[in-house]
């Protein structure tokens, strides 16, 4: 891609590719015929400077928990048939995937509303082109928000 406008692939209860090329809900039916191979971006991604993945999961069967998949082996039900081969850069484990995603959003939400936090985040963003008030403004711009 000429154009990159991501730096980061967040994939949350979503099936990955398990060894066999195959994609495994967790009681080990196959679900390839309903899933697109979006692996393969995470996969590209390890080849591209600058983007990062994240796989939240809880059972390991999702996209990006090759990182556990031994102990998917070892630990799962089906876990040597249903185990994601494809790993990401972090893998967030919960007891339901949605809570991980949850968690991960509060995170981030308080990254740009806590004073002590937007400390951390505007030296995690620090540029030597912008103002700190324009890379915050910046970041904010560009995160998906709803409005209530």
């Amino acid at each position: 891609p000429v154009n990159i406008r991501y730096d980061h692939l967040v994939a949350i209860e979503r099936s990955g590719r398990a060894e066999d090329g195959n994609y495994y809900n967790m009681r080990g039916v196959n679900l390839k015929h309903l899933v697109d191979p979006i692996d393969d971006l995470f996969i590209a991604a390890k080849d591209i400077a600058g983007i990062t993945t994240t796989g939240i999961g809880d059972g390991g069967n999702e996209l990006g928990m090759g990182n556990l998949k031994e102990k998917v082996k070892a630990l799962m039900p089906n876990g040597s048939l249903i185990a994601c081969d494809v790993s990401a850069d972090y893998a967030v484990t919960a007891g339901v995937s949605n809570w991980g995603g949850y968690a991960i959003a509060c995170g981030l939400y308080l990254l740009n509303t806590c004073p002590s936090h937007r400390r951390y985040l505007a030296k995690g963003l620090r540029s030597q082109t912008m103002t700190e008030q324009e890379q915050l403004k910046d970041w904010a711009a560009n995160l998906p928000s709803v409005k209530k």
